[in-house]
């Protein structure tokens, strides 16, 4: 009995010994470490905190998400920015968007690229290499077009071609009102072919008078081509420093052609130029921002003095040919159409807008509205529309449909 006694009293003892210990544990964390916790009425209103937080969070990003989701649309192809193209000259390397053209960062050091794919026309006949483009519009929606391409013959040995163009816009730094309107039709490995003209966008700029287009024309018009919006054409393109380079360069112009207006320039193959003068060129880095930096003297702006000039640059010595959008669906404007051109007639009842001076009301700009609007994907659009009429106004017979014009401002 004794010995039962004994164990009884060792195992009470034992566990006496272990539940002190224990409280003198946990008495010991709850005091060291209290401020470490909070109550249960503070973590409830903390909690109600997070929970409004979050769902200021959610509301918003459910309205970015509604903002877009009608307008944006998502195009994966085989060619992606995040996919690198194996392949022989233009057909390798990465490419921005969902369009063929004009293929970002060359890879390749051979082998030329056009807006419709490939230069055999007679292939494309049975619509094998037809191509389809994405642009983003001044109002945010996107459109889809097939390429334009017309052929005056089907003999390949003898047709004319007029080529599509993709186009984009670039303000003249020191020349409110006016931009530098860029369309191109070609590009190689290393250097992008722009035909390239000086417009005068903003109709709320008042239009110069001919001793000012004078002026215009001899001065050093400074654009500026900012580092997240362009870049080298091709990973062989000569680079240039913040030390300027210049030259004078031998610049074959267009001077009021039909299907090479400024506005829509439908590049024609074999075709004369009007005639030539030197550009004074210089290219350089701004040291200060990184930026790309263009200037260019002896330019004959877009006008009822000089008409309209559409200058076709190429080559590396062109500098600006060294540089193209980094985007080619949102910086970039696709072709109008054949029979959308302008006609540089005096009562010009075209598709495009009057490159010689919009806001100029007579003829057939009179028909056309002018503004310059922010677009939703950070840069600025020049937009025209020429709105469908009952009525002849200036002697030009109805429009039935309204037309709207769209070039990015890629700045």
């Amino acid at each position: 009995m004794n010995k039962y006694l004994k164990k009884c009293l060792v195992t009470y003892i034992a566990l006496t010994v272990i539940l002190c210990s224990m409280a003198g544990i946990a008495y010991a964390v709850t005091a060291t470490d209290a401020d470490s916790y909070v109550t249960r009425s503070q973590f409830s209103t903390d909690m109600t905190y997070l929970q409004s937080v979050i769902g200021e969070q959610e509301a918003g990003l459910i309205g970015s998400i509604n903002k877009y989701r009608s307008t944006d649309v998502k195009f994966v192809t085989f060619d992606t920015p995040t996919t690198q193209v194996t392949g022989t000259g233009f057909e390798s390397g990465k490419f921005t968007g969902g369009n063929y053209y004009p293929r970002t960062k060359f890879s390749g050091s051979s082998g030329n690229m056009y807006p419709f794919g490939t230069n055999n026309i007679s292939a494309r006949t049975d619509g094998m290499y037809q191509m389809t483009y994405l642009h983003r519009l001044w109002n945010g929606n996107y459109y889809i077009s097939n390429d334009i391409l017309y052929r005056t013959t089907t003999d390949s040995s003898t047709g004319t071609d007029y080529y599509s163009t993709m186009r984009c816009a670039v303000p003249v730094e020191n020349l409110p009102g006016w931009y530098i309107v860029l369309a191109t039709w070609q590009q190689t490995p290393t250097t992008i072919e722009w035909l390239m003209s000086l417009v005068k966008l903003d109709a709320t700029v008042p239009l110069p008078s001919d001793p000012e287009m004078v002026e215009i024309y001899n001065k050093e018009l400074i654009i500026r081509l900012k580092k997240d919006l362009w870049q080298y054409v091709g990973d062989g393109t000569p680079r240039v420093t913040t030390t300027p380079i210049s030259n004078n360069y031998n610049a074959g112009y267009y001077k009021d052609v039909s299907y090479l207006s400024s506005m829509q320039a439908t590049y024609r193959n074999g075709l004369s130029y009007s005639s030539s003068n030197n550009l004074a060129q210089k290219c350089w880095i701004d040291p200060e921002t990184s930026d790309f930096m263009y200037s260019v003297r002896y330019l004959r702006p877009s006008s009822y003095y000089y008409g309209d000039c559409v200058y076709a640059l190429y080559g590396t010595s062109a500098y600006i040919s060294r540089f193209m959008p980094v985007d080619n669906v949102e910086y970039m404007m696709g072709p109008l159409g054949y029979y959308a051109v302008y006609t540089h007639s005096s009562t010009n009842n075209a598709g495009v807008p009057d490159p010689r001076g919009p806001g100029r009301k007579i003829q057939g700009d009179a028909l056309w509205d002018h503004e310059i609007v922010d677009g939703v994907n950070g840069i600025k659009y020049y937009h025209a529309v020429k709105k469908a009429r009952k009525e002849a106004v200036n002697g030009i017979q109805p429009y039935v449909v309204t037309m709207h014009y769209s070039l990015p401002i890629v700045y």
